[in-house]
């Protein structure tokens, strides 16, 4: 038990120790005050302060790109200290809406297209927040303000001012400015010219060879001429049917428009045929087989070698058809106006032709064309059409640049457009330089063989010197390129006009050899190994292919594509066309127009294709 003066000495401790504590509390209170932070808040879309300790930090503001905030009387655009709310002043900003047309005239001057633009605006407000040292000031949407209609009157102004004379079309452009959506219609069409009617030729005569008869106990008679298809003098060989020209038409400024000129505006024979009935009728002069030579209908004669050409016999050069029953042995040289048919083989020669080329047995080496001139002219028409498409994105490129209401035109006028031509060119038409390049490795060639073709390889030759190296300063307007795409939409379409008798190769094995034709090229035999094929319809091989280059416009087929271990064997055509084979090998390079692929795997009777932008894999039938 405690005695009194021990709980009197207990109770004074107590006192004593509380004393203390209450001091010690009041010292931390003060303390805090005077370190509190400064803070701020939006309470009911208002601004309010709390002011910081002696030795608080003071608050500070962050502006929002939904906000608009000015602090003594100067716009705030980074975080900043607030010292006061009275020279604050927070606003939520408000988007205002827009409308807009532009009207663009098409690079041909037929049609006028009507953009419109309509851009919604939108009121904010200012989101609440609780008290904070680094307050980030936010705004809501509040609500969405509709832009003004176009008025239509104004666009038949403008449209009346452009002098325009073609045809208006006065409800589409009504609800494109009453629509408030963006769009884009035609407003004006000019009236486009008639196209002519080109003048045709009907062929009655066979061009084409027709099989070798075979007797009753199925053996051929290679004497026999009845291998290519004959005429006598005095058969009816074709009839032509004239050109009708076209009708100009009016753009929309009313300037005319001058239609093409009719194709075929002449009815051009060569050697062994003549023109009777007012020139509209190609008769026979002499016997031989009827072919189409650079545009002419010709008739050949036929000459036949029955052994070897050799050292002993020299070269061969023929205007007609030629018949060899032996073997083409190594460095001579066939020339045929039209047909050349060997019953042997054929090794490192050279066979130029003026139509089909058929190799009974083996082509070892050197290089066989079907066609001649008509060759080039086929690789010419598909580099030309390339061309003709790149030069017309180039102009719609160039307009959309120079109509940007960014671009500067002040260099354009002192110095041309060539400046920016070649800038677009070397950023985003590499193609057009390349293509050019490639059509002069084609033109060389080319063998003009009269003064028309010359011209129109100079002509070549100038246009392509526009676009190569430092050619694109030398343009002073746009014009020029178009009026460029359209000479060599001419060339093409005459160049197109020399490939009417497409000129076949078949063989039955090939190895190390170059071919070119005009029609297609079949491989009848077990293997064709590392060659070099181009044809303007297709390419068939019967058998293996390993290794080369072989190239079609329309398909290839193979039986087996690539090898293991193999150099890489490539396919290729154009972009409407197909590549397939019973068995593709891995690092097989696949083309199809501009799209390459390679295959990993193998892939068995498959038929690739390339549409919209993605490969099509199919069952090869």
């Amino acid at each position: 038990m405690f005695n009194a003066k021990e709980i009197d000495k207990i109770i004074a401790t107590w006192s004593e120790e509380s004393d203390d504590s209450y001091h010690t509390s009041t010292q931390l209170l003060e303390r805090a005050e005077k370190d509190e932070a400064g803070k701020l808040a939006i309470v009911n879309g208002k601004i309010s302060l709390k002011r910081p300790g002696i030795k608080g930090p003071w608050p500070v503001l962050v502006p929002t790109d939904t906000v608009e905030v000015t602090y003594y009387q100067q716009r705030m655009l980074r975080p900043f200290v607030v010292e006061d709310i009275e020279n604050l002043e927070v606003k939520p900003i408000v988007k205002v809406p827009s409308s807009d047309y532009q009207l663009v005239v098409s690079s041909d001057k037929m049609e006028i297209v009507l953009k419109t633009q309509f851009i919604m605006g939108q009121e904010y407000r200012l989101l609440d927040s609780d008290y904070n040292q680094k307050l980030v000031v936010k705004a809501e949407p509040s609500r969405t303000i509709f832009p003004d209609v176009i008025d239509p009157e104004l666009v038949v102004e403008e449209l009346e001012e452009m002098n325009v004379h073609g045809e208006i079309f006065y409800e589409d452009i009504y609800r494109a400015c009453k629509g408030r959506i963006d769009t884009e219609v035609v407003v004006v069409k000019g009236k486009p010219a008639t196209p002519p009617v080109d003048g045709k030729i009907d062929i009655v005569c066979d061009l084409k060879p027709r099989p070798i008869i075979t007797d009753e106990n199925d053996r051929i008679d290679y004497w026999q001429r009845q291998v290519i298809n004959c005429v006598e003098p005095g058969d009816v060989l074709a009839y032509w049917q004239p050109p009708v020209p076209g009708v100009p038409g009016v753009d929309v400024f009313g300037e005319l428009v001058q239609p093409r000129p009719p194709r075929k505006t002449k009815f051009l024979v060569g050697r062994g045929v003549k023109l009777v009935n007012n020139d509209t009728v190609a008769v026979a002069e002499i016997a031989g087989r009827p072919s189409f030579q650079h545009g002419r209908l010709v008739v050949n004669p036929q000459l036949v070698i029955p052994g070897d050409v050799d050292l002993g016999t020299g070269n061969v050069s023929f205007k007609g058809d030629i018949l060899i029953y032996g073997n083409v042995m190594e460095s001579m040289t066939i020339k045929a106006g039209g047909t050349v048919e060997v019953m042997g083989s054929v090794y490192h020669a050279t066979i130029n032709a003026g139509s089909d080329v058929i190799i009974k047995r083996n082509l070892i080496g050197g290089e066989v064309s079907a066609g001649c001139n008509q060759v080039v002219c086929l690789q010419l028409v598909a580099v030309l059409k390339q061309l003709c498409s790149e030069l017309e994105k180039l102009e719609r490129a160039f307009h959309q640049l120079k109509n940007h209401p960014s671009f500067s035109t002040k260099d354009l006028n002192v110095r041309g457009d060539g400046y920016l031509l070649k800038l677009i060119l070397e950023l985003r038409f590499k193609d057009i330089p390349r293509l050019f390049t490639d059509l002069l490795d084609v033109v060389e060639e080319l063998e003009p063989d009269d003064q028309v073709t010359k011209r129109m390889v100079d002509l070549l030759e100038s246009t392509a010197s526009m676009y190569l190296g430092a050619g694109p300063l030398r343009i002073k307007s746009i014009d020029e390129v178009a009026q460029n795409r359209r000479v060599l939409t001419e060339l093409r379409e005459t160049f197109s006009d020399f490939l009417n008798d497409l000129a076949d190769v078949q063989v039955n094995y090939c190895h190390g050899a170059k071919i070119k034709a005009t029609g297609s090229i079949a491989v009848t035999g077990p293997l064709v190994y590392n060659c070099e094929m181009f044809a303007g319809k297709t390419i068939e091989l019967k058998g293996m292919c390993r290794m080369g280059v072989y190239s079609a416009k329309d398909s290839i087929r193979v039986k087996r594509a690539g090898a293991r271990g193999s150099a890489m064997t490539k396919l290729m055509v154009a972009e409407d066309g197909w590549i397939g084979a019973e068995l593709f090998f891995p690092d097989v390079q696949i083309q199809v127009g501009t799209a390459r692929m390679i295959t990993q795997t193998e892939h068995q009777w498959c038929k690739f294709s390339y549409k919209d932008g993605e490969w099509e894999t199919r069952n090869l039938t």
